[in-house]
Order: structure tokens, then C-alpha cells, then sequence
């Protein structure tokens, strides 16, 4: 028998993901990481910044988790006869563009559901009991920020009805007046890290369903549109 190492660079086992073509212009991502390294500078200063090959499979973990639960909720999905499946695409709103994992919209309820999708490792402990821990915990709040600006995008009523139309037209479902809710999926690699002898340190999944009001959606956004401007006045380029 004859073991020999080989290059264990994540770039010589798999093809690097293939990104979809983004509209030039703001998008979710950035906006929000610069917003959370104004408001939480030690917290998100390394945010968003390039890192070395180390951290190359964690990111390519997130991916292909991403990849295959958005594949699996896509061909196995489980939806009423109410809800339909929005295929994978850009939305736009005031000139800020963002791509959500997931859209459906419930002709029951009439109102769109956003879902994201992640993998971290991150400890699950304290989320079990309480899902207002999600909110409270700031290692999450990208999650929870990214899911309800996608929300706000996705809000319809009369104020900005005409404007919005364009969007929500793009992917195929009638305008309405009910705020949407987003869901968080969320692959805890290592669960709680507990064990010796606790238990449970084994991969963990959780899923949140987060609601706000038309007016927490609208002041979102604009907070999300003051940004951008401020970011504009910095640099013309963005």
C-alpha cells in the first residue's frame, strides 16, 4: 500500500462557482457590510474583506449547501396548492439590486415569502429555546438585515406601487398590500459544540420565520437608500 499527500487547495477539487451576471450599480451585499462596519466597526471591521486560502472551504461549504438545499427546495419542494416557486433572479428597487435564494409568492395570503440560505460555524447554543435570540445575538445580524431588506424590496402598497410594479411584474406575481415574510435555513456545521458528555456537537439544522410591518419594512429601506447616497457622495464609482 502505497498514501501520499496531495494538494489539499479546495481550488484542485472543485470549479469555482460560477457568480450570475449583476446589474452594475448598489447590491444588498455591499450595502449591507458597509452599513454594518459603520455601526459596528470592531464587530464587521475584517467583513467582506478578501481572505486568505485558508478560509477558501468554509466559503465553499456556504455555497454548497446553498447549492444543493436551494436544488433540493426547488425539485422536491413542498408548497400548498396556493404558493407558487419564483424562479432564481435579480430584483431591483430604487436602483439597488439584490438576488434572494429563495421567492414565493402565496396567492392565499397574498403576500411573498423570502428565504435565505446559510452555513456557519457559528454555535447554535442559546438559539434553540428563544428565536428572539437570532435578533439579539450580532453574529447573526447580517442574516436577519439581509433577509429584511430583501422583504422591504419586495413590499408593495399604494405609496410605491407605480415604481415597484416593474419589479414584481419581472417575476410573475400580481401586486399586493400584505407585508412579506422571510425565512432564515441555517446549517449549524458543528451544532452547539457541546459534548464531553453534554451531546448533541453534530451538524444542526434551523429555520426562522421573521414578520414586520409595512412601516418597519419602509423605514428599513430608507435607511438602506440613505446609505447608498452617503456611499455615492464618497465614491461616484459605486
Amino acid at each position: 500500500m502505497i498514501i501520499s499527500f496531495l494538494d489539499p487547495d479546495i481550488s484542485t477539487w472543485i470549479e469555482p462557482r460560477v457568480i450570475p451576471t449583476r446589474t452594475d450599480g448598489p447590491h444588498v451585499s455591499g450595502v449591507l457590510t458597509a452599513m454594518l462596519k459603520d455601526a459596528m466597526p470592531r464587530q464587521y471591521e475584517g467583513y467582506g474583506k478578501t481572505l486568505d486560502g485558508a478560509r477558501v472551504p468554509a466559503f465553499e461549504l456556504g455555497y454548497t449547501w446553498e447549492d444543493a438545499l436551494a436544488r433540493a427546495l426547488s425539485e422536491r419542494v413542498m408548497l400548498t396548492p396556493a404558493q407558487r416557486l419564483m424562479p432564481p433572479q435579480e430584483i431591483t428597487r430604487d436602483g439597488i439590486h439584490g438576488t434572494p435564494d429563495r421567492v414565493i409568492f402565496d396567492y392565499d395570503q397574498q403576500r411573498w415569502i423570502v428565504e435565505e440560505l446559510k452555513a456557519t460555524w457559528y454555535s447554535s447554543g442559546g438559539l434553540e429555546s428563544d428565536p428572539g435570540a437570532l435578533l439579539d445575538n450580532r453574529k447573526f445580524t447580517y442574516w436577519t438585515l439581509q433577509a429584511k431588506t430583501y422583504a422591504a424590496m419586495l413590499l408593495v402598497h399604494r405609496p410605491i406601487a407605480e415604481r415597484q410594479i416593474r419589479t414584481v411584474g419581472a417575476i410573475g406575481a400580481p401586486m399586493v398590500l400584505f407585508p412579506p415574510i422571510a425565512r432564515i435555513r441555517a446549517l449549524f456545521v458543528n451544532g452547539n459544540y457541546k459534548r464531553s458528555d453534554g451531546a448533541d456537537s453534530r451538524a444542526q439544522p434551523m429555520c426562522w420565520q421573521i414578520e414586520w410591518t409595512p412601516a418597519e419594512l419602509e423605514e428599513w429601506w430608507a435607511a438602506v437608500v440613505r446609505h447608498v447616497e452617503k456611499m455615492k457622495q464618497e465614491n461616484p464609482n459605486v
